[in-house]
């Protein structure tokens, strides 16, 4: 990925971002259907 084009490291990062965030709303989808 260095050598990757700048447009294209920012969507990467921004890919793996968005994931995360998306991993933390399901946890907390989970956690409040167990409350």
């Amino acid at each position: 990925m260095q050598n990757a084009h700048p447009n294209v490291k920012e969507v990467a990062n921004f890919e793996a971002c968005t994931n995360d965030n998306f991993g933390v709303l399901k946890t907390i989808k989970d956690y409040l259907h167990l409350n």
